[in-house]
């Protein structure tokens, strides 16, 4: 939904610029390059004000702050209790354990597989979608003829 409003939104500050480009002179591309920061300065200014997430305050032992931090979201004080149990045993399994940043998937052998494999598929698409008809297909000719002895 964001990059719907914020296409629409760029499309007709585009629009009106470029209809009025010899009134802005040099400004009708500054106008919407402006536009385009304007979203990305407010998420920088308002960061500093949202908090931190609750397993992050848990990782720092920092649990009465996690607690707060549920209870803007959760209604129930229950659920929340709930799921700071499980945020505190899912952290000391990941430190029982060792399960330490991505340095696993270059260390198991079937995750890499997987990861090759979805990067294959990715690539493949991202072929399909820039290539032209003729080289997707190879059998139909741009002249239209194998069209038609196809349908005889």
């Amino acid at each position: 939904m964001n990059f719907s409003i914020g296409s629409f939104m760029a499309y007709w500050i585009n629009f009106a610029c470029s209809n009025y480009s010899e009134r802005l002179g040099n400004w009708d591309w500054r106008i919407t390059m402006l536009f385009q920061l304007l979203a990305p300065v407010c998420v920088i200014a308002l960061l500093w004000f949202c908090p931190e997430s609750p397993r992050w305050y848990i990782k720092k032992d920092r649990v009465e702050e996690a607690v707060r931090t549920l209870q803007l979201i959760r209604d129930d004080p229950e659920r929340v209790q709930t799921e700071v149990t499980d945020i505190c045993r899912a952290i000391q399994y990941e430190k029982d354990n060792q399960v330490a940043g991505y340095a696993a998937l270059w260390r198991d052998r079937s995750i890499r597989q997987r990861l090759r494999k979805w990067t294959d598929t990715d690539r493949s698409a991202s072929q399909k979608l820039t290539s032209s008809p003729a080289q997707c297909w190879p059998s139909c000719s741009t002249s239209g003829n194998s069209f038609r002895a196809k349908a005889r």
